[in-house]
């Protein structure tokens, strides 16, 4: 049995003298590597000078500060929809505002997700209608 440089765990390892080759232990930070990759962490290991336990807490802390921004983000992203939706329902004077814009060329990406949208709602059985429309559409966040 080993220890990591830099990490508490143990591992047993082919040849080991307890006879275990299959048993391995994963360190905190292999654990992060194989859900989210090698490359993302190796960003906060430069960052840390290889200090696995510096990097692991890094990461953690960035997850952490993300998960704190969720709801506000979740809170902001329907409030500017539906404020946008506003503005363009008057604008066009209907509440189907996205119609007029269907065959706008620069808005052609728009007119995709408002397609998907759509097919979304029939699918799950739904009517559709405007303000369901707008509700399903996102930001990307």
């Amino acid at each position: 049995m080993h220890r990591s440089p830099g990490n508490s765990s143990p591992r047993l390892s082919a040849g080991d003298e307890s006879g275990f080759f299959f048993y391995y232990a994963m360190t905190e930070l292999e654990l992060l590597q194989s859900a989210f990759s090698t490359q993302r962490m190796s960003k906060y290991l430069r960052y840390h000078h290889d200090d696995s336990d510096a990097a692991v807490q890094h990461y953690k802390a960035n997850i952490r500060l993300a998960e704190s921004f969720y709801t506000s983000l979740s809170v902001f992203e329907v409030v500017l929809r539906n404020a946008l939706s506003s503005e363009l329902s008057a604008m066009t004077k209907r509440d189907d505002w996205y119609e007029v814009f269907s065959e706008t060329p620069q808005l052609k990406n728009l007119s995709i997700e408002i397609a998907q949208a759509i097919h979304h709602i029939q699918d799950r059985g739904e009517l559709v209608y405007p303000d369901k429309v707008i509700s399903e559409l996102t930001f990307g966040f």
